[in-house]
């Protein structure tokens, strides 16, 4: 069963749509999803991530800074393209869940049955 985000909490989680891998302890765009924030702020993949809002980022803060993102915000990237230090302003965009997980209904109807393991063999190809 999927976990809907509460809103109570506050905005839902954001994206700028891009990936990161570290290289040492730097942090290295490793791609830019087509259509994304990051893609029509014109961030590119081997851009060096140096901070977010001011605030320096590295392999070990990375994903934790990035999770720290909301729908709307608006976030300050300062990027190293050859040499050349870089600002962009990046307006995030609501993260699309990742992966989804199913589990098998118990009083699932025979037709049910019959689709999941269809599916789950499809799968296995």
């Amino acid at each position: 069963m999927l976990t809907p985000f509460n809103a109570a909490v506050g905005k839902k989680p954001g994206t700028l749509g891009m990936r990161t891998r570290n290289q040492n302890d730097r942090v290295i765009i490793s791609n830019v999803i087509a259509g994304t924030p990051a893609y029509e702020a014109g961030l590119n993949a081997n851009d060096e991530l140096l901070a977010l809002n001011g605030r320096k980022v590295d392999a070990t803060s990375i994903e934790a800074r990035l999770n720290e993102i909301r729908e709307g915000q608006r976030v300050t990237l300062s990027v190293f393209r050859r040499e050349r230090l870089m600002t962009f302003e990046v307006t995030a965009v609501t993260k699309p869940f990742d992966a989804y997980a199913m589990t098998p209904l118990k009083d699932a109807t025979a037709a049910q049955k019959a689709l999941l393991k269809d599916w789950a063999r499809e799968g296995m190809k």
